[in-house]
């Protein structure tokens, strides 16, 4: 990822509708996968500057958090945000243990060019305890290439079916893939297609007050929809969650 991405994910990530609705989600999931534990054990994988890892210290106080980040002007930011435990590491090679991991969540990280599928999904894999639940955001379908995938250094886009089979062939359960991002997909098709291919910089700017709301409150709304088991067969982003068998 381009340097200055970093820095506005720094400065966006609590305000901009992408990342409020982004967590908002993790958070909900987050609860329904760990009713029951105490003192979870969670990574997050790719936790850039640190925004996701704030929510869930906040939400989850009693939980020990782990975040691995290679980029060290990412970490900079995180260490700021978070008293979690943070690792300069690759998410391709883990400086954990086998089976001592409850959760895994990962944001928008594996479609990253420097992020082997194979020895990532390998890793979580080897440290997730048996029953351990791994949930991933990934940017969907390969067709919706623009650039901010160049700015941000994408390999690839997903489909459901991909990703369904590179954590089979890892081991790992999947449990679910699905697509999210749904309603505001036509206006990213859109969007992706005429000025994506224009411009040179990535979709990570704040829009105006009015419109930043609305997409969140439309989010918040595809959020009610989920929750009621209404999905959508198309989105901007899949969902993946994964479990390691017992």
């Amino acid at each position: 990822m381009e340097k200055n991405e970093y820095h506005a994910m720094a400065a966006l990530e609590e305000s901009f509708w992408w990342y409020r609705a982004l967590h908002d989600f993790v958070l909900f999931n987050l609860e329904v996968e760990l009713s029951g534990i105490k003192k979870p054990v969670i990574v997050d994988a790719g936790c850039g500057t640190g925004g996701m890892l704030a929510k869930i210290e906040k939400k989850l106080p009693e939980a020990v958090l782990l975040g691995f980040e290679y980029d060290t002007s990412a970490l900079s930011y995180a260490v700021q945000k978070t008293r979690a435990d943070l690792f300069n590491a690759s998410v391709n090679s883990w400086p954990l243990a086998d089976d001592t991991v409850d959760l895994v969540v990962s944001m928008d990280v594996m479609y990253h060019q420097n992020v082997n599928e194979q020895q990532f999904l390998g890793e979580v894999f080897r440290c997730l305890k048996p029953g351990g639940v791994l949930l991933m955001n990934l940017p969907a379908f390969n067709w919706m290439r623009s650039a901010h995938d160049r700015q941000v250094h994408t390999r690839s886009r997903y489909t459901t079916a991909s990703v369904e089979q590179l954590l089979t062939e890892s081991g790992i359960f999947c449990e679910y893939a699905g697509y999210r991002n749904s309603l505001l997909f036509p206006l990213m098709v859109i969007h992706r297609l005429t000025a994506g291919q224009i411009k040179q910089s990535s979709d990570v700017s704040e829009p105006n007050k009015w419109l930043n709301t609305f997409f969140y409150q439309i989010n918040r709304f595809e959020q009610l929809l989920w929750k009621r088991g209404i999905r959508l067969p198309f989105g901007g982003s899949v969902w993946v969650k994964g479990v390691k068998p017992e």
